[in-house]
């Protein structure tokens, strides 16, 4: 399904060529479109789809524009061609006209086609041919999406004046008082909670397999990808290179090395992607591909104009535009060794369930900027907002929700922190956005570090402070085996389509947090069971080292495979003209984690190596790089390493499985046991 080629077993033995559409022939969603065995018909000039499905009307789109055009029994010739960044009302115009020619204006025989008696309503009236012949003139004049389009001069890629496709941050910053401010105002605990953690009690729900887990998670995945309509797989690479964050965020994954430019480096979080990334590739080895990185708070912005990216969150839920993959914040800064080395010490540390207090924990500082006006206010305070909120819920029930800003006894997170509320801000946008506390009330509390999660029953994990989006506190909840409360927020990551609410975590906000806690104290064999259920289904099917190495595979994989680089980076030929004309050849990095300096001038960033244009590893190289004759070593260290965390967790699991109480420690033994050898 993911594989390069595109094409799949079908029923029967014959395959199936995968275009990535979904058919839906009124609407701008794109359509899938099958072409089946050797006799299907031909493809239409000009790259747009043509596919005959047995049984069903012909359907055909423009891989340019991704608008649908079909008739019955006919070929529509393609009239929907243009750039990536025409304004939608012209794609969907093109679709009609085509549609038009097909159904109404063409009511007789087609050559190779049978005579289809037509309704009489399908005659031509004057506006259709009126709008028709002006459709043709736009047509005519936009230009053809074989080759990639070139930039106007004075415009860069995402000038757009139609939001299509999904959702943005310059177009629906709005939505987050919908789906943020007011649905957790709103929020109340779930009726049936006491009964669901009764049954939750008795009869612990069934455990789910990783297949089962990742079904979801790779759905999602789909789903991505197919919201966006590629042009050419040369031009999307020109649009990773030059779109709108340009070099400092662009990667290419290449025959077993990543390269980026020397501005990679002038944004915080690349630096975790960059390790992640290459660790993934010595373990389980990445496609070659060209893609633009986002890990800006806000996740990834743009619509047709714009690259597809990678995105380490969407803050404003799944509907947002680009590919989903794991935030930078594991191990530190992106180390999967140093991530699993930690993972194990912390199951190891961990208090048994029925010895840890009852109180909900959250410790987080607040944003020191403050925003009036309605754009920032949607986009960067909500995290302020909501733990404002659950401060005040602290302050109405200290014995349920233990939730303090960090500024005593201890180290606070902020240099700047202060032990009262601020000032209300978002004012007239949000009502009571301190939900209640005067500005000037004590909110501070004493700081703890990680160890203090594994005594809790019960974690929070509110908003990030800086946007109101993903927080990397929940990269360390899942693991602890305590209950997961996730305030009601609509952003989301990466593993978030296998989560179920009521079986591995629980959704709170201000008037709700306290009155779940109490009913989690009521039925602690429940409260075990989710907590437990939080570690197996989270940490150890997707955010173990190798977890997310594989993720990342697929994740590459389906990108190179949607957008068809494979026909330019697999052809090493093709790859190396496509490299001397369009990267930036005095400016690569070549990102390697055994890189001895932090030397900037010497050696990059301590992370890379600057290479020189007649390096062998240099990708303008003539005829590409050499290949990296160490990649085959570094797979086999990466293999070791990670058998020896896997063994290392499997003998904690052993000494738990000799004890009587831990039968679920018996079944994870065997489990590792068995992947071990």
């Amino acid at each position: 399904f993911w594989g390069r080629g595109g094409r799949a077993p079908a029923a029967g033995g014959c395959h199936v060529d995968i275009l990535w559409r979904v058919a839906r022939p009124t609407t701008r969603s794109a359509s899938l479109l099958a072409r089946t065995g050797p006799a299907a018909a031909p493809r239409v000039r000009g790259g747009s789809g043509h596919a005959r499905v047995p049984g069903s009307r012909i359907t055909r789109t423009s891989r340019s524009s991704g608008c649908v055009a079909t008739a019955r029994n006919t070929t529509v010739r393609s009239f929907d061609r243009g750039p990536a960044h025409a304004p939608c009302g012209l794609r969907r115009a093109r679709a009609r006209l085509a549609r038009s020619l097909g159904a109404r204006i063409g009511r007789g025989r087609t050559r190779g086609t049978r005579h289809t008696p037509r309704d009489p309503r399908d005659r031509p009236t004057k506006n259709m041919m009126l709008k028709a012949i002006l459709t043709l003139a736009l047509a005519a004049s936009a230009p053809a999406a074989g080759a990639p389009t070139k930039r106007p001069a004075g415009k860069t890629f995402n000038d757009v004046t139609t939001p299509c496709g999904c959702k943005t941050v310059k177009y629906d910053y709005r939505v987050m008082y919908e789906r943020a401010y007011e649905a957790s105002k709103a929020h109340r605990a779930r009726p049936d909670l006491a009964e669901l953690l009764q049954k939750h009690a008795t009869s612990p729900p069934r455990r789910r397999t990783r297949a089962e887990l990742m079904k979801p998670v790779l759905k999602e995945l789909n789903r991505s990808l197919l919201a966006h309509r590629p042009v050419s797989p040369e031009f999307e690479m020109q649009r990773a290179l030059n779109g709108k964050y340009g070099d400092t965020s662009w990667v290419l994954v290449y025959e077993d090395r990543i390269y980026a430019s020397d501005a990679f480096a002038s944004v915080s979080k690349h630096r975790g992607h960059a390790i992640m990334m290459k660790q993934a590739q010595a373990l389980v080895g990445l496609p070659n591909a060209l893609y633009q990185l986002s890990t800006a708070t806000y996740g990834s912005d743009g619509c047709e104009a714009e690259p597809l990216m990678l995105t380490i969150n969407k803050e404003f839920g799944y509907d947002q535009c680009g590919v989903l993959i794991p935030n930078t914040y594991f191990g530190g800064h992106g180390d999967l060794w140093s991530w699993g080395s930690e993972s194990i010490k912390a199951i190891h540390d961990r208090t048994p369930f029925q010895n840890r207090t009852g109180a909900a924990l959250y410790r987080g500082t607040l944003s020191k900027f403050k925003f009036d006006d309605a754009k920032y206010c949607a986009l960067n305070s909500f995290g302020n907002y909501a733990r404002l909120a659950a401060f005040a819920a602290s302050k109405r029930s200290p014995d349920r929700v233990d939730a303090v800003r960090p500024c005593r006894n201890g180290k606070p997170q902020n240099l700047d922190a202060s032990c009262v509320a601020p000032e209300p801000q978002c004012k007239g946008l949000v009502d009571d956005f301190n939900s209640g506390l005067k500005a000037g009330s004590d909110i501070g509390g004493t700081w703890v570090d990680l160890r203090e999660y594994r005594r809790r029953k019960y974690l929070l994990n509110l908003p990030g402070g800086a946007s109101g989006s993903y927080s990397k506190n929940l990269n360390h909840i899942w693991r602890t085996e305590a209950v997961a409360l996730q305030w009601v927020a609509p952003f989301v990551e990466w593993y978030f389509p296998a989560l179920i609410e009521g079986t591995n975590y629980l959704k709170v906000a201000q008037h709700s947090v306290a009155e779940t806690v109490e009913a989690l104290e009521a039925h602690p064999a429940a409260a075990e069971s989710i907590g437990l259920a939080g570690r197996r289904d989270v940490h150890d099917h997707f955010l173990c080292p190798a977890c997310m190495a594989e993720y990342l595979q697929k994740t590459l994989e389906g990108f190179s495979a949607h957008l068809k680089l494979g026909s330019i980076l697999d052809d090493p030929k093709r790859a190396s003209k496509f490299f001397r004309d369009n990267l930036p050849c005095d400016r690569i990095h070549e990102l390697d984690l055994r890189v001895p300096s932090w030397d900037t001038e010497e050696k990059g960033y301590g992370w890379s190596w600057k290479l020189k244009k007649d390096d062998p590893a240099h990708p303008c190289r003539e005829g590409g790089p050499s290949p990296d004759r160490g990649a085959a070593r570094h797979a086999r260290e990466a293999a070791k390493r990670a058998l020896h965390l896997q063994r290392k967790e499997m003998q904690f699991y052993e000494s738990l499985a000799s004890k009587p109480p831990h039968h679920a420690a018996k079944v994870m033994f065997e489990e590792m046991k068995k992947a071990v050898n």
